[in-house]
C-alpha cells in the first residue's frame, strides 16, 4: 500500500500540467490526503510490529509456573 501511496504523490505532482476545465486542481488537498493516509499506514504498521512480537505471547500461564498437575 505504501508503494501506491507513493506512485499517487508522484501523479499529483504531473497534474499541475493537466488541463482542466473547472479550474485549478486542488493539490494542497490532496497532498494532505496522501499525508494523512501514509500517517494511518505507519501507525498501523507499528502496532502490527508491536502486537506481533514473540515476547509478548505467554508460553506457560503465569498462575501455573512452580505448580505441578
Amino acid at each position: 500500500m505504501q508503494i501506491k501511496l507513493l506512485e499517487l504523490q508522484d501523479l499529483l505532482k504531473q497534474t499541475q500540467h493537466e488541463p482542466r476545465l473547472k479550474g485549478p486542481f486542488p493539490i494542497k488537498l490532496y497532498r494532505s490526503i496522501l499525508a494523512s493516509l501514509q500517517t494511518i499506514l505507519d501507525r498501523l504498521h507499528s502496532m502490527r510490529c508491536v502486537t506481533t512480537r514473540e515476547e509478548w505471547y505467554v508460553k506457560s500461564p503465569f498462575w501455573a509456573a512452580g505448580y505441578a498437575f
